[in-house]
């Protein structure tokens, strides 16, 4: 495409010189020099448009490679977040469990409190009570 860009200034370009009246030799000369500048230009330009499209696809390809990277980030909390509620749910239970004990237990204690009282008094009631203690 820049190259034949390129080649139509250059044809321009002796269109220009012809209608002008140069001589055919200095006229080759001078056309030949455009159109090899023309076409380096047009080289330069594609060169520099490539580039500008490499720089692109590694601007891209870094993109890319973050979105994976942070993909997976999130898929490692991820998995940590379930990990830590199934720890919660653990936890939970082993409570649960730990007050249902404290509370067999406190039953446990109040019933031998209860039986000790009334052993209590009923000693006390087949020795006459306090006074018939002494």
């Amino acid at each position: 495409m820049w190259i034949k860009l390129g080649l139509d200034i250059a044809l321009a370009v002796v269109g220009m010189v012809v209608s002008c009246g140069a001589s055919g030799a200095k006229l080759a000369d001078t056309a030949g020099k455009i159109a090899q500048s023309a076409i380096r230009v047009g080289a330069a330009v594609q060169t520099t448009a490539q580039l500008a499209g490499g720089a692109t696809t590694i601007a891209s390809a870094s993109y890319t490679y973050s979105a994976a990277t942070t993909q997976a980030d999130q898929k490692r909390l991820q998995k940590i977040l379930e990990e830590l509620q199934m720890m919660n749910e653990l936890i939970t239970k082993h409570l649960e469990n730990t007050v249902k004990e404290g509370e067999k237990l406190t039953e446990t204690v109040s019933e031998i409190v209860k039986e000790h009282a009334a052993a209590q008094m009923a000693i006390m009631s087949n020795t006459g009570g306090p006074s018939g203690m002494a």
